[in-house]
């Protein structure tokens, strides 16, 4: 590598390695216990004690292993778990596996800001080989995308996801339609990365783009179009059992299909009420996340172009394909979240370095100069936009344990249980909300919608409820995906938001949750 390209990924590796510093310092807040996580990362709060049990020691060899492979939590894959457990393997070995804090740390910076890190600068790789001035600034503009930011702040699948997926591409685009040994390398990383999160069966587009074009242009003919096509399918399987080695006992396969449909019954129609879908109902998400309507218009645009006309536009091909399936899926057939999109929005932004102008001088006479410098006006004013918003998003989350009114709010909690703190209590709370564990107290929440049958069936002494959650189910214009069991909730939450469940009596509220009480421990409260 000539020196001054080593000078470039210098200057990009330092760049990644101020932003992995940088998300480091947040990334240590919210954390102090794993209650805390019940707060700011519900998602977190559910997968933490997954982990935790698989690092777990059982009686023999055999039993530790299989307990390590089969985490019985298989809403995301072994990729994910796997690697998040071997990677605080070694706090466990240091006896500091219970520090919580630090144990978030290290999850949230290895499994979600590294991968990402690694994922740009393959991206860079792939669009300027750190040969130009475009390298750095064109991380300088993926870093800045607020969903970045987002994805940095808790630990989630969502950063493998992204670097299995430039990873994908990145061995399609090397092969350059031979069907050869990058193909099937591609294979491999699709079926990892299906066995991670699913989403690798939207390469199929992808994939029949370069049998096509290894078909028309490299004169491949049908036999062998077809075999590399069925052997990239069979890599694919064998490299999804691989990663997902749970999937070989029968067992292991009903709770993973069993999971699968549910999850997917969740994103098709929502968390108990039925979330909107469509571009309508996604764009201000995607806006907070990725960018104004005009900027990423702009964006799509040049991808377009690019595919045309540029050198790489068989790269911009290949990025334009993984993109409309996985885009149509996120935007019509399910609610939109930031990290469903992540690893498309950061691709069809990334193809902005691709067009980036190097040595030659605009003209403002071109049409083809004006319309680089208009788009280059767009990506300069949504950066902008982009920089407050990440400082303020950091500026949150490090301040978080300091403004949380869910935090604040158990002040309330100890102030108003003081006189029964140490009697045997079971508390329900709504997960957001902060209730740490105490020895003689028995605490449980539940994703799902409460009801009366749920609350009287657990016997809880306390309940706990958040009222944004009450709020939410309470909407006139909220539809309930089971309309029995929804109206059953909407019963009880309208006797809690009236302060009348039944058989508890309303110790406080504010606007941030409410307290009850069996009305059955009333009485030995006020005798206290």
């Amino acid at each position: 590598m000539p020196a001054a390209n080593r000078k470039i990924l210098i200057l990009c590796v330092l760049i990644s390695v101020l932003a992995f510093i940088a998300f480091a310092f947040p990334n240590t807040k919210g954390t102090r216990d794993v209650q805390m996580l019940s707060v700011f990362e519900p998602d977190e709060y559910a997968q933490y004690p997954v982990v935790q049990r698989m690092l777990s020691p059982k009686p023999t060899l055999r039993q530790t292993i299989i307990g390590f492979l089969a985490y019985d939590y298989y809403y995301y894959g072994f990729p994910f778990f796997g690697s998040s457990a071997l990677v605080i393997l070694p706090l466990k070995w240091l006896g500091l596996a219970e520090n919580t804090q630090l144990t978030m740390l290290v999850l949230r910076q290895l499994v979600s800001v590294l991968p990402m890190l690694l994922a740009f600068l393959l991206l860079i790789k792939m669009w300027d080989g750190f040969q130009t001035w475009r390298s750095p600034v064109g991380l300088i503009i993926l870093l800045a995308i607020p969903a970045v930011t987002q994805n940095a702040l808790w630990w989630h699948p969502d950063g493998l996801v992204l670097l299995l997926t430039v990873l994908v591409l990145w061995f399609l685009n090397k092969d350059q339609f031979q069907l050869k040994h990058n193909f099937f390398l591609a294979a491999f990383f699709c079926g990892v990365l299906t066995a991670l999160k699913l989403i690798g069966f939207h390469f199929f587009l992808a994939v029949a783009y370069c049998l096509w074009v290894a078909l028309r242009e490299n004169k491949k003919t049908w036999t062998e179009i077809i075999k590399a096509g069925m052997l990239f399918i069979l890599i694919m399987a064998l490299s999804f059992v691989i990663a997902n080695p749970f999937v070989l006992s029968s067992w292991g396969r009903i709770a993973w299909l069993q999971i699968f449909h549910y999850q997917r019954a969740l994103l098709d129609q929502g968390y108990g009420i039925v979330y909107q879908k469509g571009i309508f109902a996604t764009y201000p998400w995607l806006r907070e996340a990725y960018g104004h309507a005009i900027f990423l218009l702009s964006v799509l645009a040049i991808n377009i172009w690019a595919a045309i006309q540029s050198k790489q536009k068989h790269l911009y091909r290949l990025i334009l394909a993984w993109s409309l399936p996985m885009t149509v899926m996120t935007f019509f057939f399910t609610h939109f979240k930031f990290q469903y999109w992540l690893p498309v929005g950061i691709l069809l932004i990334s193809g902005i370095i691709g067009v980036l102008p190097l040595q030659k001088p605009l003209k403002s006479t071109n049409l083809k100069d004006i319309l680089i410098i208009l788009s280059a006006s767009i990506i300069l004013l949504q950066m902008a936009f982009f920089v407050p918003q990440n400082i303020k998003t950091l500026q949150a989350a490090f301040h978080r344990e300091k403004t949380s009114p869910e935090l604040a709010f158990f002040d309330h909690v100890e102030d108003k249980l003081a006189p029964i703190s140490e009697r045997d209590l079971t508390i329900y709370f709504d997960y957001r909300l902060y209730l740490p564990r105490k020895e003689n107290w028995q605490i449980h929440t539940n994703f799902e919608m409460l009801t009366y049958n749920y609350i009287q069936q657990n016997g809880f002494d306390v309940l706990l409820l958040l009222r944004q959650r009450i709020n939410d189910y309470l909407k006139p214009n909220a539809v309930g995906i089971d309309p029995a069991k929804f109206v059953e909730s909407q019963a009880f939450y309208q006797a809690a938001r009236d302060g009348k469940i039944e058989g508890y009596q309303l110790l406080y509220e504010d606007e941030t949750g409410l307290i009850f009480i069996r009305t059955e421990l009333e009485n030995q409260y006020n005798g206290n």
